[in-house]
């Protein structure tokens, strides 16, 4: 960005405006923020309420609409909430470990005294020694020698590991399941790591389910010996359960009845409840408790607003600089828009609220501007006006974001617009846009309408109408605020134009003098932020007035004879001068902006004709010469784009002199042209910085490589490398 924001910039900006455009713009303000306060707060606040149309045990008199976002606490249902919460907490359960390897270590001892038996042939007595020791009474001993024939390393590998797994999992004695077959939360300790899982607690329970396929042979014997050796190593954790449930209830939110602004909470002849009583006094003491808040909020808003449009329309932003009259349509614009908002909002039925953004004049505003003063002018009125519907609103974000989608979309969308046709073509395209905006919302529940048929025909209707009108309101507003919109200096850019045409047969010289200006000119605007359709069209128009009488003008002759020979110089200083007054005479006529005519009356500004005056102090020696009669009539340019056409005008003229300049050569050459213009004061009045017009000469350079490529002279290489 060319330059910062600060104080001083707002109070250089200040300085530079007439006293009426400060006032009106501070008018302006203080205007807008007493219409947003008067119909958003005050009037709801202390002109709309009676408390005896809403007596408590009789019926209502009027409707109660809130108006404002109105929250109640629900002690009640908050009670429930909390209940349910307590209710689904699953009670904790936690396995020993130590129980667990013990039960494990027992079977293993087991399985390895048997396993030194089978060595020895497994004796019967012995293995009925061991099964006694280990589980008393559970075999007989016939039971006992069958075990003994049993492929034991097969039996005892899968019976340690399906211990292990029930184990593992938790094992519950039936009597100690609090909340009978339901989830429970069991932590256990693997590997130094704290897991916790939620299980039925009937797969937990002190039953033993074999889930291993196991041979024939196996099953008499194998489910009553893995019971044996379960212990029960799962048990209940009342503090840990506890504190989950504390946990959970702090968690639990409160329960809070909200209601939108503009939410019946009574309806006429509806009996007004105690506890609606109690709503519709605390509803009414928070409207009038943030009236203050309010009223400080609305001016700080706009406040900011303001301040925002200050920087999103200097010169770094928008690369050009607004006229007083461009500040006062601004504002203009802007109240006006702020009192149709405030108005709308308020008048509006509650039953179509939702159409509220759609027949707000935004996308006519942002088209308007980005045709009068351009397109990021009218992509930052887009924005901050959506911001002002965001307060009017009372920060409805389906109002914001449709308002700022909406009016951008018409800004994009008519920023490639040439012709006034084509705004017809681009409110179609904005119609269809504003229907898939529109659907989308409806689809994803921002907005909710029951007559949708309604919405869609309100949606195409205000985009279609928003095209016309600024097709209708354009003609009118470059009329009577002598603003030349692109529409218009488009259309004079055409060279198929007649004026256009006409001067290329009768002055062809001219003509390439002119579009080699227009060129220069326009490239120079748009490097320093000005109006470069505008520095286009003062080019191709600059010198229309030599059409009637090409021959004397030196770019027409076409190396004849110099009809200024055989003249008096201050003869041939009043057909010079003369151009301008018949361009101005023949703008005129053909209905030219006076943004164009006043760049064709200072183009020359107070500038001397130099040849003719020091042809004249030579034929006549002894005479006295009075230099002011060897100069333009003036004005020096007051804008701009008139000092770039100027400038342009003299650098293209002066270069055709020189003969393979080298780029330093030709860089020297241009700015030694501009600052004797500065010097002879002829740039005082348009508003050029020093910087301004270093960025003009090397967009000049760089034109002028493009058009005299063939006649610059480079330095070694350097043309090369092209």
């Amino acid at each position: 960005m060319k330059n910062k924001f600060y104080l001083k910039d707002f109070t250089n900006y200040l300085k530079k405006n007439s006293l009426f455009t400060n006032i009106f713009v501070l008018m302006t303000f203080l205007i807008s923020v007493i219409i947003i306060l008067f119909f958003n707060y005050f009037i709801d606040a202390f002109f709309t309420f009676d408390i005896e149309n809403y007596l408590v045990g009789q019926p209502a008199k009027k409707d109660y609409v809130l108006k404002s976002d109105f929250s109640y606490f629900n002690e009640f249902e908050t009670k429930i909430a909390q209940d349910v919460v307590e209710q689904l907490v699953l009670p904790v359960y936690r396995i020993d470990n130590e129980i667990t390897l013990e039960a494990i270590s027992e079977l293993k001892k087991f399985y390895e005294t048997v396993q030194q038996l089978s060595k020895n042939e497994r004796d019967p007595l012995l293995m009925e020694e061991v099964f006694n020791k280990y589980i008393p009474d559970l075999f007989t001993r016939d039971e006992i020698r069958q075990i003994s024939k049993l492929d034991l390393s097969l039996f005892f590998s899968l019976l340690i590991f399906e211990q292990k797994k029930i184990l593992n999992r938790g094992y519950i004695s039936k009597s100690s399941i609090s909340n009978g077959a339901g989830l429970i939360n069991v932590i256990s300790m693997n590997t130094n790591k704290i897991e916790t899982e939620n299980v039925s607690a009937i797969s937990v329970l002190k039953s033993v389910d074999i889930s291993v396929n196991i041979p024939l042979e196996f099953n008499p014997y194998f489910h009553k010996l893995l019971s044996s050796f379960l212990k029960v190593n799962c048990f209940y954790d009342q503090n840990q359960t506890k504190f989950n449930k504390n946990l959970a209830l702090e968690n639990v939110e409160p329960v809070i009845d909200k209601y939108r602004n503009g939410e019946t909470l009574v309806k006429k002849n509806m009996v007004v409840s105690a506890e609606i009583y109690k709503k519709i006094q605390h509803a009414e003491i928070l409207v009038k408790k943030n009236t203050l808040s309010n009223l400080l909020l609305v001016i700080g808003y706009v406040a900011v607003i303001y301040l925002s449009g200050f920087v999103l329309f200097s010169n770094s932003f928008i690369q050009r600089k607004l006229k007083e009259s461009d500040v006062i349509l601004l504002t203009s614009v802007t109240l006006f828009f702020i009192i149709t908002a405030t108005l709308l909002h308020y008048f509006m039925s509650k039953n179509y609220i939702y159409l509220y953004p759609l027949i707000l004049p935004t996308m006519l505003i942002s088209m308007l501007m980005t045709f009068l003063l351009g397109n990021k002018v009218g992509l930052y009125i887009s924005i901050l006006l959506s911001f002002f519907v965001l307060l009017i609103s009372n920060f409805n974000i389906y109002d914001f974001l449709l308002t700022l989608g909406m009016s951008i979309l018409s800004t994009i969308i008519v920023h490639d617009a040439e012709k006034r046709i084509d705004l017809l073509k681009s409110s179609g395209e904005l119609a269809l846009l504003q229907i898939i905006v529109v659907v989308f919302m409806l689809l994803i529940g921002l907005v909710e309408s029951d007559n949708i048929p309604l919405f869609l025909i309100v949606s195409v209707t205000t985009s279609l109408l928003s095209g016309i009108l600024t097709l209708a309101l354009l003609p009118l507003s470059e009329h009577f605020l002598k603003i030349s919109t692109a529409f218009q200096l488009a259309e004079l850019c055409d060279l198929n134009t007649p004026l256009l045409k006409s001067m290329l047969i009768k002055a062809p010289g001219t003509y390439a003098h002119s579009i080699a200006v227009a060129n220069m000119a326009e490239s120079a605007a748009q490097h320093i932020g000005a109006n470069a359709l505008l520095a286009k069209a003062g080019g191709y128009y600059h010198d229309i007035g030599k059409i009637d009488q090409p021959h004397y003008f030196i770019e027409n002759q076409k190396g004849g004879k110099n009809l200024h020979d055989d003249m008096k110089p201050t003869l041939s200083v009043a057909v010079i001068k003369s151009h301008v007054k018949l361009g101005i005479e023949k703008g005129k006529n053909i209905g030219l902006p006076g943004e164009i005519i006043s760049i064709i009356e200072q183009h020359h500004g107070k500038g001397a004709i130099a040849y003719f005056l020091e042809k004249a102090k030579k034929e006549n020696k002894s005479g006295l010469i009075l230099t002011e009669d060897f100069g333009y009539s003036g004005p020096n340019p007051q804008s701009p784009e008139a000092a770039i056409v100027m400038l342009a005008d003299s650098v293209e003229a002066a270069v055709r002199s020189l003969k393979s300049p080298t780029i330093s050569q030709l860089e020297k050459f241009v700015w030694d042209l501009i600052l004797n213009k500065l010097k002879e004061g002829m740039l005082d009045a348009c508003g050029l910085t020093l910087s301004d017009l270093t960025t003009i000469k090397d967009s000049f350079i760089n034109t002028l490589m493009g058009h005299y490529h063939s006649r610059i002279e480079y330095p070694s290489g350097e043309k090369d490398n092209e």
